[in-house]
């Protein structure tokens, strides 16, 4: 059963501490999964920041809006003084994405940020969802903020290709990999990749998805299905629900472990329903 949080519960271990580096339409739909599974397992801190690209927005008829491709706020002024407002601070005020994921609540424990230090800042488990070509102005910034030992999976759509030579093709895994030990000391971040043939809208709105882990160490993947499955979510909702109905099945997924597909049940904190992740 999914263990509840107390305030007398001490977890054997600090918790997980979780970091969310994107919050477009895809990263903003996995928030809402990966929000209410911290929130609900002991096994992870309850705060979830995630990084935002600051933009300025503003409602007008109903609906919110950004200044135009390019545009300068008047000499002398900010987008502030022309009644704009921080996309991190209307997303942490209505906990909503009003420009990237319009009429979906997040869950109210995921924090934008518009600084990526600060959100990585001590983070074991470092979620990607950004543009590839954000890869190298953003990592830099990291440098000496998440922890050490600290572990990654990347949700980025898309593959690079060597510039020189035969253009081999690149993942944007060991795109991250290398860019982070680019850092003092030549941190190694342990990748794990999550892909699937599903729709962001979807995800977010709780329809059936389905997703795979692929990873290099089956114990590291074990933690990103607890983050990121749907079942926890659910199974966390019912419980705040007061649903004591008990869940017949387990969900699975494929693992990979670098040379052959093997495959296991999510893990058992909380444990999964038939849901698919």
């Amino acid at each position: 059963r999914p263990r509840r949080r107390s305030r007398t519960y001490i977890p054997a271990t600090m918790p997980e501490k979780v970091a969310l580096i994107g919050s477009g339409n895809w990263g903003s739909a996995i928030a809402t999964k990966i929000g209410v599974n911290a929130s609900a397992c002991a096994d992870f801190d309850d705060k979830v920041y995630m990084w935002v690209f600051e933009e300025y927005v503003k409602e007008e008829d109903g609906k919110w809006v950004r200044p135009a491709r390019g545009a300068k706020p008047p000499e002398g002024k900010t987008w502030v003084d022309e009644g704009y407002t921080p996309l991190t601070q209307v997303i942490n005020e209505k906990h909503e994405n009003v420009i990237y994921l319009p009429g979906i609540e997040l869950p109210h424990n995921i924090v934008a940020c518009p600084d990526v230090a600060t959100c990585v800042d001590g983070a074991t488990m470092m979620v990607f969802v950004i543009p590839h070509n954000f890869l190298a102005p953003i990592v830099p910034k990291m440098e000496g903020k998440f922890a050490k030992g600290a572990i990654g999976c990347s949700l980025i759509k898309g593959i690079e290709f060597e510039k020189e030579g035969d253009m081999k093709p690149i993942l944007i895994s060991d795109l991250l990999q290398d860019e982070m030990k680019k850092s003092d000391g030549a941190p190694v971040v342990d990748m794990s990749v999550l892909m699937g043939a599903n729709v962001a809208n979807e995800v977010a709105k709780g329809d059936f998805a389905e997703a795979t882990i692929g990873c290099t160490k089956p114990e590291n993947g074990l933690k990103w299905c607890a983050v990121a499955e749907k079942a926890v979510a659910e199974k966390a909702a019912q419980m705040k629900a007061g649903a004591r109905r008990e869940h017949a099945g387990r969900s699975r997924e494929i693992w990979g472990d670098g040379s052959e597909s093997t495959q296991r049940t999510c893990p058992p904190h909380p444990a999964p329903s038939t849901a698919a992740c």
